[in-house]
């Protein structure tokens, strides 16, 4: 059995992605890989084509998370809280992502700012518990 150099495990995702265009794992996988070693560049650019494709088709809700993973690991608190932001509007029913950014923006910014969020997800019907 050969060894899978980074070239062919980059062929191999792209491979996946082509037969399985819908499966954000294998985005959020191959964007890991590519965290891996260390190309922040190629992992962010995956995750970018999964949300170029329609949220019917990709659900887009681990890709974010990666995203802001990524964003988090290179202390972008600034751009951590603008996809935050753009995750929960695209994803505007959707629990973890508002409880995530209502925490995140406590931490990082303050219990007001992080109430307020708390607040416009309670108004478009989301429990956050």
């Amino acid at each position: 059995v050969g060894v899978l150099t980074v070239g062919r495990i980059c062929r191999v995702f792209e491979k996946y992605l082509e037969i399985y265009p819908e499966n954000s794992d294998i985005y959020v996988d191959a964007a890991a890989s590519e965290i891996s070693h260390r190309d922040i560049w190629r992992a962010k650019s995956i995750l970018h084509r999964a949300l170029r494709l329609p949220n019917s088709i990709c659900s887009h809700v681990q890709v974010w998370q990666k995203l802001i993973e990524i964003a988090m690991s290179e202390d972008q608190i600034g751009e951590c809280q603008k996809l935050y932001v753009k995750a929960c509007q695209e994803n505007s029913t959707h629990a973890v992502l508002w409880k995530e950014h209502v925490e995140f923006t406590k931490k990082y910014f303050s219990e007001v700012e992080g109430d307020k969020i708390l607040h416009e997800a309670q108004k478009m019907g989301v429990a956050l518990g």
